[in-house]
């Protein structure tokens, strides 16, 4: 009561006296007493976004201050609190606005030692101004819509949201109008149609599995087994054909690159090969040189010896020793290369036979996998088409189908979900997720018959 007083009385005054301090000071009374009055009962919660400000009046004056640093909007975290400049953090997560404002009051006031007199009361030192806080609800939590809805997600909350509203916001029901059929002959033919085309990527899978056995193998030719046709038409047989026939075309074409690539791998060891042997023939002839000119080099290092020739001689077939020696290392230098190369050849072939294997094993784990999944496929779909027609050919209206509300809610006091079937009429609240179920006519009498082999 005091606080009311306290805004009309600046109201008042401010309007006669100044009027630009006048619009701040009505904007925060309004604020305050709106907000308090429209959010009353409404508890805050993780993601609300609240506007505060902080306006100190002084009795003397009647000139507002806004503590400009505290003012702005605020966004209640994860913890279910906010985080202010200066007066740090405040638990918002379960208050109402009024509690909130409350709080941020007592908060600044203890920490600058405020303390506020009535204005029946003698204006006590420190005491001639008036401190307030406001705290208006800008923006709130969002709600979700999930289950049978057009554009199921999260939504921007407003007040007195119905759950009607919030299904409508999400696009209402995919078939919400009036007499719209809903027929189960459409499901069972999507149905059939989904279990062919299984049939026939399963066909053209292990088609491609006989091919993969076959390259890893290392066989020339590819033994497909039986592949049921389904249904035993004209145009099952024609795919089986096809991808059998495309399956070899791969084969042969593999067959023939790998061969290839293998290929030119043994004609290079085998040019190396040669050129060892080339090699060898020059060293096995530098070692003949050697030995006559050794035998030469004995016969005039004699003579020398004797006097009957000169040193010169000598000179001259030491140097052609030399020479020849130089050139054989050089021959034995160069056959290490190539035998180098021809190892490394070899590697190379060796590798490129086991990369094509080790692809090839991986290929058939694939596609081993897909077949896997497949046949997990098409057991839903026979599972569906089963209760499809066990269901018979039956057409419904909308009128015929039972539309579900229910609202999810967390508890606020011990954070527990609940579960909750509701009217389409009930109000929604921040946070809350509307749950949309259409529930078919004696849908449990079908049921059964989803587990049958069709």
């Amino acid at each position: 009561m005091k606080l009311r007083q306290v805004c009309k009385l600046v109201s008042s005054e401010l309007l006669a006296r100044y009027r630009h301090a006048t619009g701040v000071a009505l904007a925060s009374c309004l604020a305050l007493f709106s907000g308090a009055t429209l959010a009353e009962e409404y508890r805050l919660g993780t993601a609300d976004k609240v506007h505060i400000k902080v306006v100190e009046f002084n009795r003397d004056t009647l000139v507002p201050t806004e503590w400009v640093i505290l003012t702005g909007d605020y966004t209640v975290d994860g913890a279910g609190t906010i985080v202010m400049p200066i007066i740090g953090s405040i638990v918002a997560s379960g208050l109402s606005v009024p509690d909130l404002n409350a709080a941020i009051e007592a908060r600044v006031r203890k920490l600058i030692g405020f303390e506020e007199s009535a204005p029946e009361e003698p204006v006590k030192d420190g005491a001639e101004t008036v401190l307030t806080a406001s705290v208006e609800v800008v923006e709130y939590r969002p709600f979700f819509v999930a289950g049978n809805v057009k554009a199921p997600g999260a939504y921007p909350y407003r007040p007195s949201l119905t759950v009607l509203q919030a299904v409508s916001i999400a696009g209402g029901h995919p078939v919400a109008a009036e007499g719209a059929e809903w027929s189960l002959d459409r499901d069972t033919i999507n149905a059939q149609g989904t279990l062919r085309s299984l049939d026939l990527e399963e066909t053209a899978l292990l088609a491609r599995q006989a091919r993969l056995r076959a390259e890893l193998a290392s066989s020339t030719s590819i033994e497909f087994g039986p592949v049921a046709a389904a249904g035993g038409t004209k145009d099952t047989a024609a795919a089986i054909e096809s991808a059998r026939n495309s399956e070899t075309a791969i084969f042969e074409r593999r067959q023939t690159e790998i061969a290839r690539q293998a290929d030119a791998l043994l004609q290079q060891k085998a040019l190396l090969e040669n050129e060892v042997q080339s090699l060898q023939e020059q060293i096995d002839a530098q070692n003949v040189q050697a030995k006559l000119v050794t035998a030469e080099l004995k016969t005039v290092t004699s003579l020398v010896e004797q006097g009957l020739t000169t040193s010169s001689r000598r000179l001259t077939i030491d140097r052609m020793a030399a020479e020849i020696r130089s050139k054989t290392l050089e021959l034995q230098t160069a056959m290490i290369q190539v035998r180098q190369a021809i190892s490394r050849s070899e590697r190379e072939r060796s590798a490129l036979l086991d990369k094509r294997q080790s692809d090839v094993a991986g290929e058939l784990q694939d596609v081993q996998n897909s077949i896997d999944e497949l046949g997990q496929k098409r057991s839903t779909t026979l599972s569906l088409l089963a209760m499809l027609q066990a269901s018979g050919s039956t057409t419904m209206t909308s009128s015929q189908l039972r539309t579900i509300y229910s609202i999810v809610r967390v508890d606020k006091d011990d954070q527990s979900t609940e579960v909750i079937d509701v009217p389409e009429t009930t109000h929604v609240e921040p946070g809350d997720t509307v749950k949309v179920t259409i529930e078919v006519p004696n849908q449990s009498a079908l049921l059964p018959s989803a587990t049958a082999t069709p």
